[in-house]
């Protein structure tokens, strides 16, 4: 692939991840990940998301709903207390009156006209109130029922990842910047673009998939994987040997091809819901596996006995750190979130600090200011081997 084709590629596709985030946290719609069956005149949970927020706050299908969206669908019994104010004890402290009677007696399912359940069920959740079935058979209104309470206005989920929209804006633009600044070794400057695509998209998309809409976390699925596809093309370019660039473009394109169907069929297909870590590894596959054969020649001269020149060695990390870079990216969109992807930054940024980087052959690829190829603490070293100033006199 052209490198300017492939750069605009990138921009392109970084761009409508870009508005696409931005615009979920404003004005798309919101799914909470539960659906909702009538069973015997009653609604229950019939599945339920697993990533979602009501199934880290305890929903599970086969719950049966008391509440939805304010109205009772089962009455609980409650202790009923007389209309009479506390009674002081000695102590001054109010003593509540005795309950008087259990209201109702027993769980008892409210009864609504034909197909009413059927159009409270289809309508979006803002708060439910579930209850286990073994639940509602032990509970009492003396000891309590166990419910499990889900309220959300269909924004809270979106705004949590507003950090990571602005995190991916700031991977995009600074590492963009620093890439293409030659600051990070020439052998990445001419992949600045989209190695920063790669590694930002992850972050950008996060408001698609909270909305939990199958069309919107599509389109997430799409746009990250379109934006591993020109760092592979680049990463492939620089695989020196033919047969083995042949190869590694089938499997680039293999895990592409496979990161979309598992992306497409998660948001379509809730079966799938446990294939998110083979999607994962099929997204960082895309340019893992070129950046890891990129680097790879150096391994047929270790093999005969001889030692890879400093330069080639360093390009081959270069070219390794470029295509594990995304993957640690694409680790990051879930607890503990940012550590994963800023300890591995913050290690990048030590190894790059401690760097020697090999004097170029070309006078033309030779910095203008000598001392600025050394590391930082070299570059007030004295000169080696020392210079004599002493002259010594005729006798």
């Amino acid at each position: 692939m052209d490198a300017a084709v492939r750069d605009r590629f990138a921009i392109a596709v970084a761009i409508i991840a870009a508005v696409a985030g931005i615009a979920a946290l404003s004005i798309a719609p919101y799914d909470s990940g539960i659906r909702l069956a009538v069973a015997d005149d009653r609604i229950v949970v019939r599945d339920i998301d697993q990533h979602s927020f009501a199934f880290r706050g305890g929903i599970r299908a086969g719950m049966l709903l008391t509440e939805l969206n304010g109205t009772t669908l089962v009455r609980l019994p409650v202790l009923v207390y007389p209309d009479v104010p506390p009674t002081p004890d000695p102590e001054g402290n109010d003593v509540p009156p005795v309950p008087i009677g259990v209201e109702p007696a027993g769980p008892t399912v409210v009864v609504f006209p034909p197909g009413q359940l059927e159009t409270m069920a289809s309508r979006p959740i803002l708060e439910l109130q579930t209850i286990e079935p073994w639940a509602l058979e032990q509970g009492s209104a003396e000891a309590g029922w166990s419910t499990v309470s889900f309220s959300d206005n269909g924004r809270y989920a979106l705004y949590q990842t507003l950090p990571t929209v602005f995190l991916g804006l700031a991977i995009l633009l600074v590492a963009g910047w620093w890439l293409g600044s030659g600051r990070a070794g020439a052998n990445l400057q001419t992949l600045a673009v989209p190695l920063a695509v790669a590694t930002s998209v992850p972050f950008l998309i996060r408001p698609l998939e909270a909305t939990w809409s199958p069309a919107l976390i599509a389109l997430g699925a799409v746009l990250i994987a379109a934006a591993m596809v020109p760092l592979a093309a680049g990463l492939i370019d620089r695989v020196a040997d033919p047969d083995e660039r042949r190869l590694v473009t089938l499997v680039a394109a293999a895990s592409t091809v496979g990161a979309l169907t598992l992306g497409i069929g998660l948001a379509i297909n809730e079966a799938l819901s446990g294939s998110g870590v083979a999607r994962w590894a099929l997204l960082g596959a895309i340019p893992l596996i070129p950046g890891l054969a990129a680097a790879g020649p150096i391994q047929p001269r270790l093999l005969q006995g001889a030692p890879p020149s400093s330069g080639r060695l360093l390009e081959s990390t270069e070219y390794a750190v470029a295509g594990i870079t995304p993957f640690v990216a694409l680790a990051t969109d879930t607890s503990p979130y940012v550590a994963p992807f800023a300890l591995w930054v913050a290690f990048l940024l030590v190894a790059g600090r401690f760097t020697v980087r090999p004097w170029p052959d070309s006078p033309a690829e030779r910095p203008s200011n000598a001392t600025s190829w050394l590391p930082r603490r070299r570059r007030n070293a004295p000169a080696w081997p020392p210079t004599s100033t002493t002259t010594r006199s005729r006798s």
